[in-house]
């Protein structure tokens, strides 16, 4: 860490109160950068006003018309370069490859470093822009060795990328392994990505009602896919045994997370990259509530889930494998036990607190007293 309290310029396309990976992340490392000056530029989203005024931090924003375009992008570049007049940050945190023009028109005026970030699915959709970041910033960020071989195709620089997870709220109070009832599955998830492997899910479920009959999945997660995951259900059959569930409160989710057996997610990752978990934090969510994962053997899960230790990594096309590894955990109650607790051990290491010491190291490294 620097003598004196570096100044950090992070901009971000979304922030809070707007929810997602990119949100979140932004949000936690504002609040875990440590003794530092921070100032964050960002788009203004639905309820931002009270949120500002209730947040503790230093928020500029901008017209988000038409949302997220290419207008909305124009206005950041051009508040984060007035805001670095007045600023004079030492560090500029980019969130999304398309920030990075206003990254470097900072870096330009004010001679401070930029660290970029890339969470995967943004590198080979926006791959130009991926690329022309990765060969300037100072240093680069991926969540998980997944992204960092994106950033690696796109042009970048893989030895220069350093990867550090996105982290997690560990739970407040007290979490079991042990688990009473009936079977019972849970999957947690945005219902407007085909990717995330619901339709496996599905294909895999009569299979395992043959041998747990009173086997039940609990769906939480709202989008435009729930009508016809819904009606997948009732045709197969199966739709006593799933429980759409919508959106639910953070309460209502650790309360599923309390009562399931397996988390289920098989996302798979597509040819070109852009559809896939970049890193997958609801399995390390899971696993530190006590509940063992069966996700994809590809992607971001990799990082996400120790294979044999918190869970069993899959080909997540392929139902019988996704039923056979759930199957196995329902069926062992010793290694569904012995999973749970090791992945209550293993989310310990992704505790924000740890990972903002991780990303504080990349950020300050070499940064001065100014």
């Amino acid at each position: 860490m620097p003598s004196s309290s570096p100044r950090v310029l992070l901009l971000t396309p979304v922030f809070p109160p707007a929810r997602g990976g990119i949100e979140t992340l932004s949000l936690q490392m504002s609040r875990h950068l440590g003794e530092c000056a921070l100032l964050v530029v960002t788009a203004e989203q639905d309820g931002w006003r009270e949120w500002d005024a209730g947040s503790g931090l230093t928020v500029e924003r901008v017209a988000n018309v038409p949302r997220g375009g290419r207008k909305t992008q124009l206005r950041l570049t051009a508040a984060a370069v007035t805001a670095a007049r007045r600023f004079k940050p030492d560090i500029t945190v980019s969130m999304h490859v398309r920030l990075g023009p206003a990254a470097e028109a900072v870096r330009a005026l004010t001679k401070c470093r930029w660290v970029q970030y890339y969470h995967a699915k943004e590198v080979p959709t926006w791959r130009r822009q991926a690329g022309w970041c990765a060969k300037r910033a100072d240093a680069h960020i991926a969540v998980s060795r997944y992204t960092a071989d994106l950033v690696e195709r796109a042009g970048g620089p893989r030895d220069r990328v350093a990867v550090v997870p996105p982290g997690i709220d560990l739970p407040s109070g007290g979490v079991t392994a042990k688990r009473g009832g009936p079977p019972r599955l849970l999957t947690i998830s945005r219902l407007a990505d085909s990717y995330k492997g619901h339709d496996v899910v599905l294909e895999a479920l009569p299979a395992l009602l043959e041998e747990f009959p009173d086997l039940r999945w609990d769906v939480v997660g709202d989008g435009p896919l729930r009508e016809s995951l819904e009606r997948r259900a009732s045709s197969a059959g199966t739709a006593t045994a799933v429980s759409f569930r919508g959106s639910v409160s953070d309460d209502e989710r650790d309360e599923l997370l309390g009562q399931a057996h397996v988390f289920v997610m098989p996302s798979r990752v597509s040819e070109d990259g852009k559809d896939g978990e970049g890193f997958g934090i609801t399995y390390v969510e899971a696993a530190a509530h006590g509940v063992p994962v069966v996700a994809a053997a590809e992607g971001g899960a990799l990082d996400a889930v120790a294979d044999g230790r918190t869970g069993l990594l899959v080909d997540p096309r392929d139902p019988a494998a996704v039923a056979g590894a759930v199957g196995r955990i329902l069926r062992d109650e010793d290694e569904r036990l012995r999973m749970a607790e090791a992945g209550i051990d293993w989310a310990k290491g992704f505790s924000w607190e740890r990972v903002a010491a991780a990303t504080r190291s990349v950020l300050f490294e070499g940064v001065g007293a100014r």
